[in-house]
């Protein structure tokens, strides 16, 4: 039997195990009722962490991995949730790296002097663009009326003739010429 603490969360179950002493079971996976799945989808997306996700639903761990493998529907939603999760990530470190983060730093002999300053994260925004560097180059070439294939073609061909140009250039600096 379930027992609540009046808030709907449930609390260990005791039984007495075969020798007649008392024991402590955690809830089941079949304790998840359509508002903690709720809950932990919701907290899943915000968080994109699972550990976080199972306590703000007052359940245990391995009861949402069994209830995931048994449960297609919570196994998609779950899948959804992650995918939303990441792509807040991934735009809050875009927002981050376009406009940077507020920083406060304390200077003066006394540390009191409060100076709010823009931290700028360029190593983000590289990765940034080369993760979208691919399917922006091929979203410009669908739009000029180029089917898939040879947008993507096109795409590689002229990403080869930039990393020559560039490596002919510095060549060039090096003082190698032709020859390598």
């Amino acid at each position: 039997m379930v027992e609540t603490d009046g808030s709907g969360a449930t609390t260990p179950r005791i039984r007495r195990d075969r020798y007649g002493r008392f024991q402590r079971s955690p809830p089941r996976d079949t304790d998840w009722t359509p508002e903690k799945r709720t809950i932990f989808l919701e907290t899943l997306a915000m968080s994109s962490n699972v550990t976080r996700s199972v306590k703000a639903a007052g359940m245990a761990l391995p009861g949402v991995y069994r209830l995931r493998d048994r449960d297609e529907g919570f196994r998609r939603a779950w899948a959804e949730a992650l995918a939303e999760g990441y792509a807040q990530l991934e735009l809050e470190m875009l927002r981050r790296a376009r406009f940077g983060a507020e920083k406060t730093i304390f200077e003066g002999p006394e540390r009191t002097q409060k100076l709010v300053i823009h931290s700028y994260a360029d190593g983000y925004a590289l990765r940034l663009l080369a993760q979208h560097r691919v399917s922006a180059n091929l979203q410009r070439a669908l739009a000029s009326g180029l089917t898939p294939q040879n947008a993507e073609e096109r795409s590689t061909a002229e990403g080869l003739a930039q990393l020559r140009a560039m490596l002919a250039e510095m060549r060039e600096r090096e003082g190698c010429g032709d020859d390598g």
